[in-house]
């Protein structure tokens, strides 16, 4: 079996930041960044002309666009109560709803680009296949960074982009397992894939996710292709306590495919669908920290919706309550891996094709924003110009960390 070691990339990459302002520094943000080319002198974060008043015309047009998404999607994820059936294919009307919001997200994604890039940095951006890491402060995560349009292309089919916070309390950060360069191990690889998780007690049946089967498949056949066997967790083996039990050993890749909850209220009650149980994010803090993976991609559907309290009927969700997943990212986060994650449920052609390409890609030791960038690609071939899958991807980690066969 082929060896691997983790290494980083050696090009270079820039960095933008974006921070909270302190209290006596009014309402806008801190800029700070790193350019490709290292200065030895580096200039100190500096105010920065964006605030709420500059944020609330994005945030009224992204929850436009999450409305958009909820009435012309075919192949969304609906109430559980209509979630007996699989749902049909996406329909013509629905597929140009969808081209729409594609040049709506260009439109979004080049006042986000003016807002966030200021022009004497922006020639930096020019030429692509840039390694470009992405660092925002929490209350920011659940903007489409990704989606940023240079007026030319959307940056993350352009660049090779990362993301990273600045959080309110400090963390561990950076891989959990660095294994030194030349050192290798046999990669390991845990697949976790629940397609329709056994009703729980009392509650509506789940929906099943044709996609799942469709991703799990094409994930096993391309580690299969390079001569890795994964450990499969699928359907009613994919129990809590089976999942905890092979936790107890360590993964360097942890592949999770089917229904999730995001609950930004409480982040805590965020969690991921077993066959039997949900594992909360303490719980996946915990027991996926124990023998922390390198890398997790995490494909969670998400299958729940916030309610304004006990009784109350469930509130409209904006884009950020319904496609953040950092309630479950930060879980992950903290154990010191990097995470790949979607924001929304897509086909199963595309997410077959997007899975298919990032572990091709990846175990010919190109760095992970690289992989992530031409499986995007791949997913937008498959699934065709007018369709966002390809942009429901969102990655966690430094975009030149790659796995190196030894």
């Amino acid at each position: 079996m082929t060896k691997y070691a983790l290494g980083w990339y050696p090009g270079s990459s820039a960095q933008i930041e974006l921070f909270r302002p302190e209290q006596s520094q009014g309402g806008n943000y801190q800029l700070k960044y790193t350019s490709p080319m290292r200065p030895t002198l580096r200039p100190p974060s500096a105010p920065y002309l964006l605030g709420p008043a500059e944020l609330d015309p994005i945030n009224e047009s992204l929850d436009a666009l999450a409305a958009a998404q909820d009435s012309g999607r075919g192949d969304g994820d609906p109430d559980p109560a209509a979630a007996a059936e699989p749902a049909p294919p996406m329909s013509p009307p629905a597929r140009a709803v969808t081209a729409e919001m594609v040049q709506r997200m260009a439109v979004l994604g080049d006042q986000l680009f003016v807002l966030l890039i200021p022009a004497e940095l922006r020639p930096d951006l020019r030429v692509a296949g840039a390694f470009l890491e992405l660092g925002v402060d929490e209350m920011l995560l659940g903007y489409p960074w990704e989606l940023m349009h240079d007026g030319e292309e959307f940056l993350c089919l352009k660049h090779n982009l990362g993301r990273f916070v600045n959080a309110r309390q400090g963390v561990g950060g950076g891989p959990a397992r660095a294994t030194a360069p030349g050192s290798g191990s046999d990669l390991s690889v845990l697949i976790i894939s629940v397609a329709k998780p056994n009703a729980r007690g009392g509650g509506l049946p789940y929906r099943e996710l044709p996609q799942v089967q469709a991703e799990t498949m094409a994930v096993v056949a391309a580690l299969q292709a390079q001569g890795i066997a994964a450990t499969l967790l699928a359907g009613q083996a994919a129990t809590y306590d089976a999942v905890v039990d092979a936790l107890k050993r360590h993964y360097d890749i942890i592949h999770f495919a089917g229904h999730g909850s995001f609950n930004q209220l409480d982040p805590g009650s965020s969690s991921i669908a077993l066959w039997d149980k949900d594992m909360r994010a303490n719980a996946i803090r915990g027991f996926f920290g124990r023998s922390a993976p390198t890398f997790c991609f995490i494909n969670a559907c998400e299958s729940a919706r916030v309610t304004g309290g006990p009784g109350a009927p469930a509130a409209p969700l904006g884009w950020k309550e319904r496609y953040d997943i950092f309630g479950i990212g930060r879980a992950l986060l903290e154990t010191g891996s990097y995470l790949l994650g979607s924001r929304w449920p897509i086909g199963d052609t595309p997410a077959a094709a997007f899975a298919a390409e990032f572990y091709t890609q990846l175990l010919t030791e190109k760095p992970l924003g690289e992989v992530v960038r031409l499986a995007r690609g791949a997913c937008q071939k498959a699934s065709s110009g007018d369709d966002m899958a390809w942009a429901s991807y969102v990655f966690y980690g430094d975009p030149r960390v790659r796995f190196n066969r030894v």
